[in-house]
């Protein structure tokens, strides 16, 4: 590899504030769009099938994402891993991308799980009369 692509790649390989703030500028709004349908197709059909109460179905969500979540978490990080770094570097990169997925799970569900409490509370008076 000559001087110049050496240089390239270890510019595109470098993580600095303005690299991140250019992904999150241009990316933002494809991860939104990205989130909110993820949301509307997957997780709120499975919220709702699931009979039993909130306390049910945040368990059970809970369970059907972490797993897939750290499947994915997995192999991203196998996909972009640097073996030069050794292994310590892959399984810091897994627990890096399924602690920010679970965060955000844990955040959702707890958001879903009030949504429903809020409800019921709600519907229950208004069923009685």
């Amino acid at each position: 590899m000559d001087e110049s692509h050496k240089q390239i790649s270890e510019q595109l390989t470098e993580i600095s504030l303005t690299s991140l703030m250019f992904y999150f500028r241009y990316s933002s709004p494809y991860l939104y769009i990205i989130l909110f349908l993820t949301q509307y197709v997957i997780i709120l059909p499975i919220w709702n099938s699931i009979s039993g109460g909130p306390l049910r179905a945040a368990a059970f969500t809970l369970l059907w994402v972490l797993i897939p979540s750290l499947l994915l978490s997995a192999g991203v990080s196998y996909v972009i891993w640097d073996r030069t770094l050794g292994t310590d570097s892959l399984y810091d990169s897994v627990k890096t991308l399924f602690g920010i997925q679970t965060l955000y799970w844990v955040v959702n569900i707890v958001i879903l799980f009030t949504i429903d409490l809020i409800y019921l509370k709600t519907k229950k008076p208004q069923e009685q009369t």
